[in-house]
């Protein structure tokens, strides 16, 4: 784990309760916890009461995007993470058997991943997300 991140999450139950805007304004918190997609996701975690998220292993189709987050064509918006087919050892989400029928068809590879998962939100298709994503063996 990446001191960082347990930083921002630690910070994130620090100010919980507090208003967003005088966090911000009042710099109460560094502008990275805003401005940074990850970072932020660990400090929304800890400010909104979660438990730090646990890594976890599953599978997507295509690689990891660049950016680390997968793009939501329907709404034309990034994801708050990377989507996955399935996460191991958790029932699979609610994903899409239409949206699961057009991306199995793209003869897309078959992806193994690891990351964090994302307790706050989930994909348009009711998938999974992971934070800080890596392909794995």
């Amino acid at each position: 784990m990446a001191k960082q991140f347990l930083t921002a999450y630690n910070k994130g139950l620090e100010l919980k309760g507090m208003d967003l805007n005088a966090i911000i304004y009042g710099r109460l918190a560094p502008s990275c916890y805003f401005d940074d997609f990850t970072l932020n996701f660990f400090f929304d975690c800890g400010y909104y009461g979660h438990s730090f998220p646990e890594i976890v292993h599953g599978w997507r189709y295509g690689n990891i995007p660049e950016s680390g987050r997968s793009y939501n064509y329907r709404d034309q918006k990034p994801e708050h993470g990377v989507s996955v087919m399935e996460v191991y050892g958790l029932e699979n989400g609610s994903t899409d058997k239409v949206s699961l029928m057009f991306i199995g068809t793209q003869n897309r590879n078959v992806v193994k991943v690891a990351g964090y998962l994302n307790p706050l939100k989930t994909g348009s298709d009711g998938e999974y997300l992971l934070v800080d994503a890596k392909e794995v063996e």
